[in-house]
């Protein structure tokens, strides 16, 4: 898992979804499908976990380095 700390936050920008992990810079997105990207300039995918009533984002899982670190929507 992730350490404590570490949070991942994601915006919606005039120039697309953006991106930034605690003590990285900003980075973009690429949308792949509906809830998968990746990270531009980064070997990394983050897929969305959707909650199936409200259709909204309940947590992501970032796959990095031959990881899948789950996190949840705060």
């Amino acid at each position: 898992p992730p350490a404590p700390g570490f949070v991942i936050a994601t915006r919606h920008e005039e120039s697309g979804v953006k991106l930034q992990a605690t003590g990285q810079p900003k980075a973009a997105l690429r949308q792949d499908a509906a809830t998968e990207f990746t990270v531009i300039g980064a070997p990394a995918r983050i897929v969305f976990v959707m909650d199936e009533t409200t259709g909204k984002a309940t947590s992501l899982v970032l796959h990095q380095g031959g990881r899948e670190m789950p996190a949840k929507k705060q």
